[in-house]
């Protein structure tokens, strides 16, 4: 893996700014929760924004994939970044201006969740681009290993923000790794590769693709799973904000330790698996 990184000077700008991006987006998935917690005393409140993020990223998962197939795959995730980063920088931003932060937080949600969904697809679809097939398991381990441990920092480095800044302003730090991962996409080289779609529609290879998810079986239960995993696991991320922080009614300190253990058990069950 390390002579990967040392020859391959696009993947590793790549992987520096995507472990950037990850522990601003670990930020953002403790900070949130407890300030609208903090604010409002309402987890129904926090169960509705996290509705409005999840579903539009699980929901647009296959249209996006038809949709990079279609475009500049490195392009696309730099523009989504770009985007991303704006509609971030929103809140803390409105903050600042003493304007309906929590207003901000539910009109950026949809949005930002169909964004993800649009760079999940990119960036799966890139890697092999930068590293050749005979490189992309070490790539994705990487890749991988760089998320996880984000998720352990993440979480800690979120509470001390809400403690100091608040937990809108801790968002600058989500905001602006959005745009460091832009600048990292933007200065490295992909090898261009014809559109898979050729002049079929759009709709087209939509059902074809929509076919082939339900008719292979272990991809089927492949993506069951990972969409279980990744729902149920955010859920457990604002439940142990919730309790950890009494609903809001004390401090930041012991639901970001709480998740960063999370996040730590996950890791290290990954290494078992391995």
């Amino acid at each position: 893996m390390l002579t990967l990184l040392r020859r391959n000077r696009g993947f590793s700008i790549f992987l520096a700014t995507q472990c950037v991006s990850n522990l601003g987006d670990a930020v953002r998935n403790v900070a949130v929760p407890l300030f609208l917690l903090q604010l409002t005393h309402a987890p129904t409140l926090v169960a509705e924004l996290a509705v409005l993020e999840v579903v539009p990223s699980l929901a647009l998962q296959l249209p996006c994939g038809a949709l990079v197939d279609r475009w500049d795959r490195r392009r696309t995730l730099l523009m989504v970044d770009l985007g991303r980063g704006v509609l971030t920088l929103l809140i803390p931003t409105t903050a600042l201006a003493h304007g309906p932060v929590v207003g901000v937080l539910f009109a950026t949600a949809v949005p930002l969740g169909a964004l993800s969904a649009l760079f999940g697809a990119a960036f799966s679809a890139i890697t092999p681009s930068l590293v050749g097939r005979e490189r992309m398991e070490q790539a994705y381990g990487l890749v991988e290993g760089g998320e996880s441990l984000a998720w352990v920092a993440g979480p800690v480095l979120a509470g001390m923000l809400v403690i100091t800044i608040g937990g809108p302003n801790a968002l600058l730090l989500d905001g602006a790794s959005f745009l460091y991962s832009a600048l990292g996409l933007a200065v490295i080289r992909v090898q261009r590769s014809e559109p898979a779609a050729g002049h079929r529609s759009f709709w087209h290879e939509l059902l074809e693709g929509l076919r082939f998810l339900v008719g292979n079986l272990t991809l089927r239960r492949v993506q069951i799973s990972w969409t279980l995993y990744g729902s149920i696991g955010y859920g457990v991320v604002i439940g142990l904000v919730f309790v950890g922080s009494r609903g809001g009614s004390v401090g930041p300190a012991l639901a970001s330790l709480a998740v960063a253990a999370y996040a730590a058990g996950s890791l290290v069950g990954t290494l078992i698996a391995g």
